[in-house]
């Protein structure tokens, strides 16, 4: 039985480099896909109970995230002097770019929603440790300036 054997070829500098491009390449996108948003966008549309979309000079926002059962809060927002003459009853809400009114955590509003933390304080006292799966509750109201004073959107 015979064997052949390749000669070996001397190593050359350009073989690695594709290699190492392939290495940059990897870690570069494994970092931006484990980047997270320092806000979620809410857009919303508000009709009065005539049916008839709310359009204000100045409407007030209070957006409050709650855990999943909705007995511990974890964030409130407010955006105040929203103008939502001629929108139809739209408008658009960037969440965590709003006045922090109350956090339980740092100063990024998705850092609620990280079920990886040990625990939260609630704003009326106590904790609330997530679990794996746990979701969020979030809970809009407005105050458009009329008697009817601060609603709830449903």
């Amino acid at each position: 039985m015979k064997m052949l054997f390749q000669k070996n070829q001397p190593f050359n500098n350009s073989m690695i480099s594709p290699f190492i491009f392939v290495f940059f390449f990897i870690q570069y996108f494994s970092i931006s896909a484990l980047a997270v948003p320092k806000y979620i966008t809410l857009q919303t549309r508000i009709y009065k109970p005539d049916t008839t979309p709310l359009q204000a000079p100045s409407v007030t926002f209070q957006i409050t995230t709650l855990d999943s059962v909705g007995t511990c809060v974890l964030y409130v927002e407010n955006y105040s002097g929203i103008s939502m003459t001629a929108s139809g009853g739209s408008t658009v809400l960037n969440l965590g770019l709003g006045v922090q009114i109350y956090t339980s955590v740092g100063a990024n509003y998705t850092d609620v929603f990280n079920n990886q933390t040990a625990s939260f304080a609630c704003q009326g006292g106590g904790t609330y440790t997530p679990a794996v799966n746990d979701r969020r509750k979030i809970v809009l109201q407005f105050n458009d300036g009329t008697a009817a004073g601060w609603q709830t959107a449903q």
